[in-house]
């Protein structure tokens, strides 16, 4: 009898070759054997081709998944990513892309999982409902791109008729409420006055060792980056936030929120600048048990056009 059970292991590549001794006795038996191997190892290259594209261990490649546009491709990686807790590798989808739907980062099952974006790249958000996001992250998934500054992946809106709660947003009603994620390396870029409900960037609600990292945000109307109920260590470091001096820009507020309000979070290496005439910079807000949030070395800049606002309030 034939043992096949390797044959159809696709994801690990493995073939059953032909055995040496059914060549060398060269009976009837073997010859039959030999074909039958032969036959079947074709059909398993033909079959699995396609998963030898969208496979390697347990890192997918997004952009061989079916989709017209980067957000079912990457849902789809993502969700099977999550079955395997491996990674979904979207570097292949650089360039100009569309975003017509939230592309979720995790689930609300909190299942560990990678997303991989490319270094550099466009990718317009088209969703007009308010309550989406163009990226939403759940707790114990990671995001991960690879440039700092401006070479970076930029998540924009396709136009003004862009209507989302943020372009990228976490999770603002996790189980056990809070997560836990690792996000950095993008740039979110409003520069066509799309609405944007909470703020480009959206951070609620996370919890020890959060971290947000190398992103660049540059919104010309509203909020840059929001901040709510976030906690415990949640780290900012080497964010840059800049309103372009644009009527009602304002680059970072902090938030209280519940049940924990917004304590003990860092801001390191933070770059704040150009909010709107009679805006601030930086807006820290009470609302909940606000406290312990930290600046270190933090550089804040006015628009030239602007004069006499305070640059921080509290």
């Amino acid at each position: 009898m034939l043992d096949l059970s390797a044959n159809w292991q696709c994801r690990k590549k493995r073939f059953t070759f032909l055995s040496r001794r059914a060549i060398r006795e060269g009976g009837i038996r073997a010859r039959s054997e030999v074909l039958m191997k032969l036959k079947l190892s074709l059909l398993l290259m033909v079959f699995c081709v396609p998963s030898f594209a969208q496979f390697s261990g347990h890192v997918l490649m997004a952009d061989q998944f079916a989709g017209a546009t980067a957000d079912v491709k990457i849902n789809a990686c993502v969700t099977a990513a999550i079955a395997l807790t491996g990674t979904c590798d979207a570097r292949g989808l650089g360039g100009s892309q569309t975003i017509a739907a939230q592309i979720n980062v995790g689930s609300s099952a909190q299942v560990p999982v990678t997303l991989l974006l490319p270094s550099s790249g466009t990718w317009a958000v088209t969703i007009t409902d308010g309550t989406s996001c163009g990226i939403k992250q759940f707790s114990s998934a990671a995001l991960i791109g690879f440039n700092g500054g401006l070479g970076q992946l930029v998540i924009v809106p396709n136009s003004s008729a862009t209507n989302v709660r943020a372009l990228y947003c976490t999770d603002f009603a996790p189980t056990g409420n809070g997560s836990y994620v690792r996000a950095e390396g993008f740039q979110l870029y409003n520069a066509v006055g799309a609405t944007l409900v909470k703020g480009a960037m959206d951070v609620e609600s996370t919890y020890d060792n959060s971290s947000f990292e190398n992103i660049t945000i540059a919104s010309y109307n509203g909020v840059g980056l929001y901040v709510k109920g976030s906690c415990c260590g949640t780290l900012f470091k080497k964010i840059t936030s800049n309103g372009g001096g644009s009527t009602g820009a304002i680059p970072v507020v902090v938030d209280g929120g519940s049940p924990v309000g917004t304590i003990d979070v860092m801001f390191e290496s933070l770059s704040a600048d150009h909010a709107g005439c009679g805006q601030h910079e930086i807006e820290v807000k009470g609302g909940g048990a606000t406290g312990a949030i930290n600046f270190y070395n933090t550089y804040v800049e006015t628009s030239s056009a602007c004069s006499g606002t305070t640059h921080v309030q509290i």
